[in-house]
């Protein structure tokens, strides 16, 4: 009985219970136990989890044009052609940059 009472007992952020010491997890760099008990953080981690699977992608407006979804072919072949140059641009200049620090080494 003793050793019930010396236990120390923390108050659940969430559900505002006393619990002891074990039923809050421990944060292994601080050493800090959680704000809440074991049972609340599984739950809150499980409503977020299932209010993440909810979202969905398909209402989401896009503020850029997919390339695949543009029906009309010429404007398609035009964005492909746009991007497939800004990327050979970026290679590009990540290859000159990387001269330039090759040569600052030497």
């Amino acid at each position: 009985m003793e050793t019930i009472m010396n236990q120390s007992l923390h108050i659940c952020g969430c559900c505002k219970r006393k619990l002891p010491q074990e039923a809050f997890y421990m944060n292994q760099r601080t050493r800090a136990s959680d704000n809440y008990c074991k049972e609340c953080r599984k739950a809150n981690t499980r409503r977020h989890r299932n209010q993440d699977k909810n979202i969905s992608f398909e209402n989401k407006t896009l503020s850029y044009p997919v390339i695949t979804e543009v029906k009309d072919y010429a404007l398609r072949m035009l964005l492909i052609r746009h991007a497939r140059q800004v990327v050979a641009d970026s290679i590009r200049r990540k290859q000159e940059k990387e001269k330039l620090h090759a040569l600052w080494e030497e």
